[in-house]
């Protein structure tokens, strides 16, 4: 029932606590990002955090239920979560530290519902094990997950202008395609499935083919490290568009941003000296690296050209 679902989401938001709980969750989960915003003035870092805590937490609901419960479940959890989540942006209290912080605040400094209301649209796609036919269907997820998320923050720290924010959902749209890039064999273990099937068609591949490849000992085809490198190609794209908008940030927000986005670039090279196999192995960056990456990220921000 809807009444059983809020009182399930009540119960494991509060057990994420309060504000200065969040950046170990953060710190836990997505240490790329976590390792960006320690650039992140104090202030503008909690603000980060729990903004990461909220997007975790919705993604958690239906991704990794602790209990294992079904679907159906989930998709009552799911909703709960969004009705308590316009109560706490119009304003009101909800009695949930995590809500009444991140979407007051979110409200109050004049970010447009639409973000949320993307994200929590995407994340409802995952729940539904969702396929993509397109570049188009596919992108209306990577804007929900993540071009709404950066679309978010920036709004959060008062920068309304829209070439920014078109930039901001465009960072988005590159991490998460690097996201998906990196994670084929984990996502196909699990039923899920972001690569366009077009993108696959185009290139002489099947979600079967996919499954074949991931479980046997052979090296992957050259068809599948053609089409991973388009997608990679259309992530660059994305990177490449988002750069113009980074410069113009103020500086305490571009040094961050720009070694976010540097950090999660970098993780292209690693599936490229893979060889393109991201059926059985998961490319990412070492510390070593990600500091290298940072360093070229601040100097990428500090140039002009770029």
């Amino acid at each position: 029932s809807a009444s059983m679902a809020e009182a399930e989401v009540r119960s494991l938001a509060s057990a994420l606590g309060e504000p200065r709980d969040w950046p170990r969750y953060f710190g836990a989960h997505a240490k790329t990002f976590r390792f960006a915003s320690r650039l992140f003035p104090a202030k503008q870092a909690a603000l980060v955090s729990g903004l990461y805590a909220y997007c975790r937490f919705t993604d958690d609901l239906v991704d990794e239920p602790a209990d294992g419960a079904p679907p159906a479940r989930l998709a009552e959890r799911l909703e709960a979560w969004s009705d308590l989540t316009r109560v706490a942006f119009e304003g009101s209290r909800t009695g949930i530290p995590l809500l009444d912080t991140v979407l007051g605040e979110a409200g109050r400094r004049g970010v447009s519902w639409r973000y949320p209301d993307a994200l929590l649209a995407g994340v409802a796609m995952d729940l539904t094990g969702a396929r993509f036919e397109d570049w188009r269907e596919l992108e209306a997820y990577t804007f929900g997950v993540a071009g709404a998320v950066g679309g978010w923050m920036t709004q959060l720290f008062g920068i309304h202008d829209e070439d920014r924010l078109l930039r901001a959902h465009a960072l988005g749209h590159g991490m998460q395609l690097t996201n998906i890039a990196r994670d084929v064999g984990e996502d196909l273990a699990q039923g899920r499935l972001y690569l366009p099937a077009r993108l696959l068609g185009d290139h002489g591949l099947t979600e079967a083919e996919l499954i074949r490849l991931a479980a046997g000992p052979e090296p992957v085809s050259s068809a599948f490290r053609e089409m991973m490198e388009a997608l990679l190609q259309r992530a660059d794209a994305y990177y490449d568009d988002a750069w113009p908008g980074i410069r113009a940030l103020p500086g305490w927000y571009r040094r961050p941003v720009a070694v976010a986005a540097e950090a999660y670039r970098g993780i292209h090279g690693v599936i490229r000296a893979q060889g393109y196999d991201t059926l059985r192995r998961r490319a990412s960056t070492g510390l070593g690296s990600k500091l290298v990456l940072a360093a070229s990220g601040l100097v990428r921000a500090r140039s002009v050209r770029g």
